[in-house]
């Protein structure tokens, strides 16, 4: 198993009843005029077995906690002032 994959998980729990997975967020944009996607769960059995997923992946110490600008850092480059210059 690769273990340098990062793992991206959007998942709402609403008390026991309800699941929902996908890329919608709960802004102006993402629920008027981003195409996202969303899956509604109703089934208890399934949110028991999600829910256990989820914890599997989310407490395995396999994967490191990042900050938000760790992930920037590494993925974008910054812009070098030089002189007054950004270059």
């Amino acid at each position: 198993m690769d273990l340098n994959l990062n793992i991206f998980i959007k998942k709402i729990r609403i008390a026991i009843e309800i699941a929902y997975l996908g890329s919608l967020n709960f802004t102006y944009n993402g629920t008027r005029n981003n195409y996202e996607t969303r899956i509604r769960i109703a089934d208890r059995k399934a949110i028991k077995e999600l829910n256990a997923e989820f914890d599997a992946l989310f407490y395995n110490e396999n994967y490191l906690e990042k900050e938000l600008s760790e992930w920037g850092r590494e993925l974008y480059v910054e812009p070098v002032k030089l002189r007054g210059y950004y270059i």
